[in-house]
């Protein structure tokens, strides 16, 4: 395929000169270039150095390596370009001038995983929409859910955490008098990481000041240790200072929110949104990992890992057996693994256990393959890359799921005991708490953060944190939701929030009449820089 490729190039320069047609001149002579040096150092290697430069592009940096580099290499005739051609350029490839802000995140926004998991997540929020309160109006009024005989309002109850600086204030402007000058100090100043929850009906989750003075009469058994579901540290890396957000500091503070919340929401369901954070899908401690047994029996510092039950659909006819995850610390002395009595039994044991000996294609299942060995190493290193390296690095950049799906489940020991559903189903440690109360617990969809509302609250306190709040940060979520409903993703569905943000909801026709605008807008600016 490449030489064909490069054949068609070669002949569209040649027609491209005849015609003194400058830019198809240099595109032809561009590809050229390109089909010659792909197979010596494969494209990917540009494509890792040009991210290592940073994000963004300037025409002068574009002109300049234009200039210098490009157009010498080519041999043509033209020996430089302006910064307006490079700007116009720029325009062609689809690159607009923006302010950096915080927004949307595109780079894994339309993934197949993703979008799946979207539908999933609205069809969640939707199936509890009949019952929740509505607020609504400049106050925020509350209007309360028909609830039918048996039947619970239900409440949803958001978490993020944000961090600042004690410095960061000094972005602001002042207003001076002539000759004044601000004396700002140079570092950023101590961290402060804030966790905190966020409803409807209260904002920060945490008791009013009635309920405040009625917990303080209450009995000892009786009355709330905390008032309020927020937490606020300073962590450091200093002796005396707090440690940096783990897992156990947000299961201590879980606790004291699942009081808070039953306490304003008595006879209700709540559902508690979390985002991805690491932290959040951490497991027990003697949850089942695939990633942390052996190949064999035994190991330094292993895990207790609790019992199991073999899944029923299992081919073997094992299927509802209980599997103990660590041998009897009384074993036969004819045992053949008698000296890792009490310890975990490893890869191959718990496959042979329960009877897969064999993969699809009749061979010895090994421990672990080359492509599972791949997606938990680090990033390979950038110098004098092998092309099996290329080839992963392209897989990676890729970012396709499809991919993922259709690799062979018994490829290795390590992916088949991995994708065994009881591993699977292997519950976070927030989940655990959540179910024990009688809640829900819900994740939100990766790279969507605009759905989360404690987000604009987070923002809402950096930029106005004196200043009292109208309270409606669901709205705009609210408009996101109905937007990736309709069928509109990725710029159109931002652009479209931006617009109708005075709307309570959006129809088909509005997303219609939003595309539009759109289109036209990109048009003009297509048109402005051709």
């Amino acid at each position: 395929m490449r030489p064909i490729l490069e054949a068609l190039a070669r002949e569209g320069l040649k027609k491209s000169r005849q015609k003194k047609d400058y830019r198809s001149e240099l595109l032809f002579a561009s590809l050229i270039n390109f089909y010659r040096w792909m197979p010596r150092m494969g494209h990917l290697r540009a494509s890792v150095w040009i991210a290592r430069t940073g994000v963004g592009v300037k025409p002068q940096l574009l002109r300049k390596h234009v200039n210098k580099m490009l157009l010498l290499l080519l041999n043509l005739q033209k020996k430089t370009i302006s910064v307006k051609q490079a700007w116009r350029w720029l325009y062609n490839l689809g690159y607009r001038r923006k302010k950096y802000s915080k927004g949307v995140y595109w780079d894994g926004h339309e993934r197949k995983d993703v979008k799946k998991r979207r539908v999933e997540y609205i069809a969640e929020l939707t199936g509890i929409k009949r019952f929740m309160s509505v607020y609504d109006g400049p106050d925020m009024a509350e209007t309360k859910p028909t609830l039918k005989d048996g039947k619970k309002e239900h409440v949803i109850v958001v978490h993020n955490e944000t961090a600042y600086h004690a410095n960061n204030y000094q972005n602001q402007s002042y207003y001076l008098k002539a000759g004044e000058q601000v004396l700002k100090k140079k570092e950023r100043g101590c961290l402060i990481m804030t966790s905190g929850f966020l409803c409807q009906r209260h904002g920060n989750l945490a008791l009013p000041p009635d309920m405040v003075e009625a917990n303080a009469k209450m009995g000892t058994e009786e009355r709330l240790k905390k008032t309020d579901a927020r937490v606020t540290i300073c962590p450091t890396s200093k002796a005396g200072g707090n440690s940096y957000w783990k897992i156990d500091q947000m299961i201590k503070q879980m606790h004291d929110a699942i009081k808070i919340a039953h306490h304003l929401y008595s006879n209700t369901i709540i559902h508690w949104i979390f985002n991805n954070f690491s932290c959040h899908g951490s497991l027990a401690k003697n949850a089942l990992s695939a990633q942390k047994l052996n190949i064999g029996p035994g190991g330094k510092n292993m895990p207790h890992m609790h019992n199991t039950v073999i899944p029923m659909d299992n081919p073997f006819g094992k299927g509802g057996q209980t599997q103990k995850m660590q041998f009897n610390d009384i074993l036969p002395n004819d045992h053949p693994f008698k000296k890792y009595k009490g310890q975990l039994k490893g890869l191959c044991v718990l496959a042979e256990e329960r009877g897969y000996m064999l993969n699809n294609k009749g061979k010895h299942l090994i421990g672990e393959c080359a492509d599972c060995k791949h997606k938990k190493s680090c990033k390979p290193h950038l110098d004098n890359l092998t092309e099996e390296e290329l080839r992963r690095i392209k897989g990676d950049n890729e970012n396709d799921s499809d991919k993922e799906e259709e690799r062979a489940v018994d490829c290795c020991l390590k992916r088949l005991i991995l994708m065994q559903a009881d591993f699977q189903n292997q519950k976070s440690m927030l989940q655990i708490i959540v179910k024990e109360v009688g809640d829900v617990c819900h994740f939100l969809l990766k790279f969507h953060p605009e759905l989360n509302p404690i987000e604009y609250y987070w923002g809402w306190t950096k930029y106005y944190f004196q200043e009292p709040s109208t309270g409606n940060f669901a709205h705009a979520q609210s408009l996101y939701l109905q937007m990736y409903k309709l069928g509109a993703t990725g710029v159109l569905a931002e652009f479209a929030v931006k617009k109708f943000k005075s709307h309570c909801s959006v129809m088909a026709k509005d997303l219609e009449v939003a595309q539009a605008e759109w289109e036209e807008k990109q048009a003009k600016l297509t048109r402005r820089g051709a």
